[in-house]
Order: structure tokens, then C-alpha cells, then sequence
């Protein structure tokens, strides 16, 4: 692997991913990421069904400048200056099943998580993680890249709200998931000894019974970087196996 280092910038699920990849290094091979900024994410959405779901009301994804969450609404800004709104509520039909059973917000593992929940408007959260983000962020205010101050008591009960929410509700949607079938992968906190066993029994089948299948994948691609004999690649916006001669 290349001595060069690089950032990510990524939602709670892929910077989980990257974690684990240097995390186990000796089972993995390791990857160059050396910063991992995480974002605040509540869900994520599925491309085919957005891209379904906004051609039904007249729209093309190429016609859409931005998305934006604002003010519990789903916001499309066109490029034509028009606005599309819908509720968050109203946004079920595209959104990616496996959010359902993530309990993360705010990035957990990251170095540096950021989000705009907490803070004015054109202004964003900062939560500093570990110590290298500490260092990036410290050097950006002396360098005069950024400005900071403390997040307001308001601004913070508002964020561990809406983390909390999140723990919630998805922790009562994977337990029922498993009263009702399978086992969920969740974040979950188990031994080294458990976590090398579970992983040294896992073959593509498992991947696909345990992940694929039950709408558990994040499209993280960790395991095609990961596999030792590259067995796995991401087709069609799903890891598949792929038969080697």
C-alpha cells in the first residue's frame, strides 16, 4: 500500500467502514485514510428510487442544482430557480431501507464531525473527536481558514435531541426486525475474540444472506477493498461475486 495519506468526508456508516479497514489492517491490508470527517446524517436516499420518485412529479435529476434538509422538509433546488419541497415524512418511498437500523448521527468515530443541526443558518456544527481533528481544527482558526465559537446550550440540546431520536426509533426497528427473523447487523460492542471469529467464518454467502439481501448494505464498498482474492466487486449499485479463472 502507497505511504501516501488522504481525508474522507463521509456519512456515520462509511466512516464506521473506514474505521474498521485500519482498525484490523492486519486482516485488511489497511487503507491510506488518515482523517475521516464524518457528517450529521439522520438517512440517506436511494438513487434509482430519487431518481423514480422526482421523474413522477416532472423532474430530472439533472435538473436539481441542490438537495437540502431544511426545517424538517426535502428540498430540490433547480436550476431553472424553482424550488421543490416535500415533508421529511413524505420522503419513506425513496429512502434506503438499511438507515432504518443505524443508530449513529453524528459519526461517532470520525476526527472531525459536521453537520448544521445546532448552529445559525450558513454556519455549521463542529464536533471535535480525536486528537489529530483537534490539531486540524486548532491550526485552521490560527490560520484564519475558519472562525469558532461555542455552540449555544440551545444549539446542543437540539443536536442530542435529534441524536437520541435517532437512537430510538431505529433501535425499536432492528429489535423488531429480529423478534420477527434473522439477527440485524447493528452497531454493536463485542469482543476481539468474537469480532476475528465472526470474520474468519464469513464467506460471500454471508455477505449476501446477512447484509445484501435484508437491505443492510451502505454501498460503503469495504468489502471489494478489502477481499484478499477480489472476489467481491460493486455492479449495479450492490456488491456482487465475481467467478475468477
Amino acid at each position: 500500500m502507497s505511504n501516501k495519506k488522504t481525508a474522507m468526508v463521509g456519512t456515520p456508516c462509511q466512516i464506521l467502514a473506514a474505521t474498521k479497514i485500519n482498525r484490523y489492517e492486519e486482516k485488511t491490508g489497511g487503507s491510506p485514510i488518515d482523517v475521516k470527517i464524518g457528517l450529521f446524517c439522520m438517512e440517506n436516499f436511494s438513487y434509482q428510487y430519487l431518481k423514480r420518485y422526482l421523474k413522477s412529479r416532472d423532474i430530472e435529476l439533472f435538473e436539481v442544482k441542490e438537495f437540502r434538509i431544511e426545517k424538517g422538509q426535502f428540498v430540490a433546488y433547480l436550476i431553472d430557480g424553482n424550488v421543490f419541497r416535500i415533508p421529511i415524512a413524505e420522503t419513506e418511498p425513496f429512502t434506503r431501507k438499511n438507515c432504518h437500523i443505524c443508530t449513529d448521527y453524528t459519526s461517532d468515530v470520525s476526527d472531525i464531525s459536521v453537520g448544521s443541526v445546532g448552529s445559525p443558518k450558513y454556519h455549521s456544527t463542529v464536533i471535535v473527536r480525536s486528537q489529530k481533528g483537534k490539531q486540524i481544527i486548532d491550526a485552521c482558526i490560527a490560520e484564519g481558514y475558519i472562525e469558532a465559537e461555542a455552540i449555544s446550550r440551545k444549539g446542543q440540546d437540539l443536536l442530542e435531541k435529534i441524536a437520541n431520536q435517532k437512537i430510538s426509533k431505529n433501535t425499536r426497528i432492528y429489535k423488531k426486525r429480529e423478534a420477527i427473523g434473522r439477527p440485524v447487523l447493528s452497531k454493536r460492542q463485542i469482543s476481539e475474540e468474537e469480532f476475528y471469529d465472526e470474520c474468519g467464518k464469513c464467506q460471500f454467502d454471508n455477505l449476501q444472506n446477512d447484509v445484501i439481501s435484508v437491505g443492510s448494505c451502505v454501498l460503503c464498498g469495504a468489502c471489494e477493498y478489502v477481499c484478499p482474492i477480489d472476489a467481491i466487486q460493486i455492479n449495479n449499485r450492490k456488491p456482487v461475486s465475481v467467478k475468477r479463472m
